[in-house]
């Protein structure tokens, strides 16, 4: 079930005294063109992968040269052209790169805007950013170079959040699956980044992802807002 999460947050535009509130969208991850090929395949394994690439290959190629050639590119999901930005003195001024400047225009399609409206589930979650407690907000994976709650055993990954420091009194971050937890080694950290592993011992499954602090008795005081799910090593 897809659905995007969303939470609520001050307006940063409030007078003083207002107390209007504005929806932040949680991204969950950050799909480049390998990714985007990944799920193409995953959803429908119709062409294989070296023909997906040459198909954005020849894709971008192919824009790239109409709009070089004064034309705009209209499909079912964007529409993208060019414009000139910079004054120009008088009606005899020609281009000049070092005041012009070729600006390329890039939007979603009307139609795809509205389908995504119609379709969309939102999900409404707690706003972490305004807790007084450490707080994970997302999880950056190293070997697959974006962020998600899907990891394996030994996995380098980067807790984001704030107040994550030792300093804060934060004694450690750990996994669990309601009888067992799994510290995590710490390897460095700042106010609002930890980077640290996934336990090597820990077993396929769900898991909470849990901060706890010593301060002035140990107690369990932030956690990651989703399941983790660890997966058989590779």
């Amino acid at each position: 079930m897809f659905s995007i999460k969303y939470y609520l947050t001050d307006n940063p535009f409030n007078s003083p005294g207002e107390e209007r509130l504005v929806a932040r969208v949680k991204k969950d991850g950050i799909l480049d063109q390998e990714d985007l090929i990944e799920a193409m395949i995953k959803k429908r394994a119709l062409f294989p992968r070296q023909v997906l690439m040459g198909v954005f290959s020849l894709m971008r190629e192919t824009i790239m040269e109409q709009i070089l050639d004064g034309n705009s590119v209209y499909t079912d999901i964007f529409r993208v052209d060019t414009s000139i930005k910079g004054d120009f003195t008088n009606h005899d001024d020609r281009f000049d790169r070092d005041k012009h400047k070729v600006a390329v225009n890039f939007k979603a399609a009307l139609d795809f805007q509205k389908d995504v409206r119609k379709r969309a589930k939102l999900k409404k979650i707690k706003n972490y950013r305004n807790s007084p407690n450490p707080v994970i907000m997302e999880i950056y994976r190293f070997k697959e170079k974006s962020f998600g709650k899907e990891m394996s055993p030994g996995d380098l990954v980067e807790l984001r959040g704030h107040d994550l420091k030792h300093d804060k009194g934060v004694a450690e971050f750990f996994l669990s699956d309601g009888d067992n937890r799994y510290p995590m080694e710490v390897v460095r950290e700042y106010e609002k980044t930890v980077l640290c592993y996934i336990p090597t011992d820990i077993l396929p499954g769900s898991y909470r992802m849990l901060v706890a602090r010593d301060e002035p008795l140990y107690r369990i005081v932030g956690e990651y807002p989703e399941t983790v799910l660890i997966s058989q090593a590779e």
